[in-house]
């Protein structure tokens, strides 16, 4: 149910012009990451297990989420934050080969993809989390990169 939400949310925030941001928490602070944690536990985790686990399911569990948002509303851009999380998504999009179409920051160029059964020709831009500067999905979004 609640990815049926977030992406018919999505959609209509889409469908209405907006840029849309999918993310996991909003720094350590946010009250979901306990939230997960405490969910974790109570299914006998422990620590290191959660530490693990959390990485690579929430990467699949986000590549479903941009999947599904992608059936019900097509983008020809897309840019993804996180190394492990942007390569989970891309995964998930099943994107086998990319080129490189422009150069955004370094080591965060915007790409082509040139083979993918789900998202063939969109442009996709995969962003380590400490790779652009603090402007870097507006400029991306816009086309003013440097």
């Amino acid at each position: 149910a609640a990815l049926a939400d977030a992406v018919a949310r999505a959609a209509q925030a889409l469908g209405q012009g907006a840029s849309v941001i999918l993310h996991t928490a909003r720094g350590p602070q946010d009250p979901r990451i306990a939230a997960v944690r405490a969910a974790l536990q109570a299914r006998g985790l422990d620590a290191e297990a959660m530490r693990q686990m959390t990485g690579r399911v929430l990467g699949e569990r986000l590549g479903l989420l941009v999947r599904r948002v992608l059936q019900a509303h097509p983008l020809q851009r897309l840019l993804l934050s996180g190394g492990d999380t942007s390569s989970a998504i891309g995964r998930v999009l099943d994107v086998q080969a990319v080129e490189m179409a422009a150069a955004l920051t370094p080591g965060a160029p915007l790409c082509r993809v040139l083979e993918s059964a789900v998202v063939p020709g969109m442009e996709i831009a995969f962003k380590g989390g400490q790779m652009g500067g603090a402007d870097f999905f507006r400029e991306a979004r816009d086309g003013s990169a440097r």
